[in-house]
């Protein structure tokens, strides 16, 4: 929105008034983004109006004035343009300006006009605003309550892969919580978040990705700059994790020294890359 708001000493039969000594010029601008910024705005036609009142104040009786006076109070302590669209009203109604073909009659009706524009367009603009944040609003909470179901699914495929036997349940849930927990967030870049594949395979890659980085020493290893060896050392990782996970299956005795039990036991598991 720019509003430009010309204010000559003219009146609408091109006589120079003679109220103004040069062109006074109001732009009434907005961001990019049609944000309403009417602080410098308001500035302006604040000391337009003063310099209306102003001869008024000094070249009237006493009683009128008083009453220019009082308006010019008013339109210092205005701080909106209800305010200084209430004050131009009472303006225009003063015998001063009553007469339409008067220089400031003119100008008073020009600001008016301008104000009624700048009015509407902000009404617009601000109906644009809200209507637009009660679509990022919905559009979020669409979102956040797809992500909290996926979050859901993705938790239950991991215990459906881990299947651990009845004595073992508990740790179960654990490990899978901890695996969507890191997995799932939006904008992780892990494969949980792909679409590629099914959710299955998605659990088993986000499970042996976890237990790569979590129970084994990968993380600290020295792989030479050979190619295909980083994966070959990623292959040979991922047997023995799915070993480790079977005997979960089975039921057989794993002690506390287990390195999945001991990496469950942190109290705050290391984020490691998919």
């Amino acid at each position: 929105m720019n509003i430009q708001l010309n204010l000559d000493t003219r009146n609408n039969n091109g006589a120079d008034g003679g109220s103004f000594s040069n062109q006074l010029d109001v732009v009434f601008g907005a961001t990019a983004n049609d944000d309403w910024r009417p602080d410098s705005s308001m500035s302006d036609v604040k000391h337009i109006l003063q310099s209306l009142l102003r001869p008024l104040i000094d070249g009237t009786r006493h009683d009128e004035s008083t009453g220019y006076g009082h308006m010019l109070k008013d339109l210092k302590q205005a701080h909106d343009y209800d305010a200084l669209s209430d004050l131009v009203d009472s303006l225009a109604d003063t015998d001063a300006c009553f007469n339409e073909l008067s220089a400031i009659g003119y100008q008073i009706e020009t600001i008016g006009k301008a104000m009624q524009q700048i009015s509407s367009s902000v009404s617009d603009s601000r109906r644009r605003a809200e209507a637009d944040a009660k679509r990022k609003a919905a559009a979020a909470k669409r979102r956040d309550k797809a992500q909290a179901e996926y979050v859901d699914d993705f938790h239950g495929a991991v215990l459906g892969y881990l299947a651990f036997h009845a004595d073992y349940a508990v740790l179960a849930e654990q490990m899978a919580r901890a695996v969507a927990d890191h997995a799932t967030p939006v904008g992780s870049g892990t494969v949980a978040r792909t679409k590629r594949i099914p959710i299955e395979q998605r659990a088993e890659a986000a499970v042996i990705a976890w237990m790569r980085h979590q129970t084994t020493g990968y993380d600290g290893m020295v792989v030479p700059r050979v190619k295909g060896k980083r994966r070959e050392v990623r292959r040979q990782l991922a047997a023995q994790s799915k070993h480790l996970l079977a005997r979960y299956r089975s039921g057989e005795a794993n002690g506390e020294e287990c390195p999945l039990q001991r990496a469950l036991k942190q109290p705050e598991t290391t984020k490691a890359p998919s």
